[in-house]
């Protein structure tokens, strides 16, 4: 059985950002920020700035500041006049208008009374990606990036969520907060006892709320008009469940945030298969490239990574990688770029594919020999995995 729970989360996340344990000393001023004066000019007029003396007090504030700030640079963006540009500036345009929604969504979760640190550095880490990836789509459809002297650019957005990433990085971590916590079942306390029991259940057993076939013995014949008809047909926000029946699905499928709580079921691998062919080259940004899923088929040569943005980190560590991997292992994105910034790392990999001796030579390519350097991306580590994955039953490895 294919099952996909599908709960609305960035596909485009593509810059990596270390979800970090915290460590050092506590934040409390903007003076200790990476851009003082961006945070200065953002919290010195707040009523409670002279009451924010703690650590968390500080934290939201200052969270609380950047989102008003990006609620702000939305409205300056949904008013811009886009009479001038060009469909591809348009088109990129667009993309930045929803990459804005979901910063606004991810920075309302940081402040959730809910979201333990470790959360919020994932959210934050998220909308600072959205920034970068909005201007990479003006890049990607070869135009310009159009308001570079607006209002829009003015509110300091990248250089806000940086001072909040570091503030929130700086934050004590403790235990699991509740809602983490393990049932009698293996489930985390914020699974609902209905949805424990539909993800024990079999796809045989499992009512669907609508079905997609080919063939036309379905509900509908596309994944997409399946899941734009489930905003319409469902009421609350209970699991929606859409079955996708055997046959191959050429589409890309858009899963919005309002879209919450869909459940995906397929008729198992090399039955249901989704594929999708946007890309840059034929007028797609990045962006809205993403698909569920890929069949390729035939005699390839594939490659571990390629930098995308100028941080790229990726790490393959104990891997089976078979000969279908490409003696270089890693491939450039366009010439030099992010050739040493980016950390690309291999440690104790195994099979045909994993030979490093015709690798890249980039400056930011590593074959870790070290195992107290490779530790630093284990799931425990770079994940926190510990305070979260137990929740799930999910067996894993914490540590090498």
């Amino acid at each position: 059985m294919a099952m996909l729970s599908a709960h609305f989360f960035s596909l485009f996340l593509l810059l990596v950002v270390k979800v970090a344990t915290g460590s050092g000393d506590p934040i409390l001023s903007c003076s200790q920020t990476p851009y003082p004066q961006v945070c200065s000019s953002m919290v010195s007029g707040v009523p409670l700035f002279a009451q924010s003396e703690t650590q968390s007090g500080f934290r939201d504030l200052l969270l609380q500041a950047t989102l008003d700030r990006t609620l702000l640079a939305h409205k300056h963006a949904s008013a811009m006049n886009l009479a001038p540009l060009d469909e591809p500036a348009k088109a990129a345009w667009a993309d930045c208008l929803e990459l804005f929604e979901d910063t606004i969504g991810h920075l309302n979760r940081s402040l959730g009374h809910s979201s333990s640190a470790e959360d919020a550095q994932t959210w934050l880490s998220a909308a600072m990606a959205n920034q970068q990836t909005c201007k990479n789509g003006f890049t990607d459809l070869g135009t310009s990036f159009p308001f570079t002297a607006s209002l829009f650019m003015a509110n300091n957005i990248s250089e806000s969520l940086s001072n909040s990433l570091a503030v929130n990085n700086a934050m004590p971590r403790g235990k699991a907060p509740g809602n983490r916590r393990l049932l009698s079942q293996g489930f985390p306390g914020w699974v609902k006892a209905a949805d424990r029991k539909l993800l024990q259940s079999s796809s045989s057993t499992i009512k669907a709320n609508l079905a997609v076939a080919k063939d036309g013995s379905g509900d509908y014949k596309t994944i997409s008009e399946a899941v734009a008809a489930s905003a319409k047909l469902r009421s609350g926000t209970s699991r929606f469940v859409i079955l996708v029946k055997s046959g191959i699905y050429n589409e890309n499928v858009v899963i919005t945030n309002s879209m919450k709580n869909i459940m995906m079921i397929g008729d198992g691998i090399d039955a249901t298969v989704v594929t999708g062919s946007k890309n840059v080259q034929d007028g797609s940004t990045t962006f809205r490239s993403a698909t569920f899923a890929v069949s390729v088929q035939g005699s390839f040569k594939t490659y571990l990574g390629r930098p995308w943005q100028k941080y790229s980190r990726t790490v393959f560590m104990k891997t089976s990688l078979n000969s279908l991997i490409d003696p270089a292992g890693w491939l450039a994105w366009s010439g030099s770029f992010g050739l040493s910034t980016l950390y690309y790392g291999e440690y104790m990999n195994t099979g045909a594919g994993a030979d490093t001796s015709k690798r890249v030579t980039w400056p930011g390519y590593h074959v870790i020999t070290s195992s107290s350097e490779a530790s630093k991306f284990t799931v425990g580590s770079f994940l926190s995995g510990n305070s979260w994955i137990p929740a799930t039953g999910v067996p894993f490895s914490s540590g090498l």
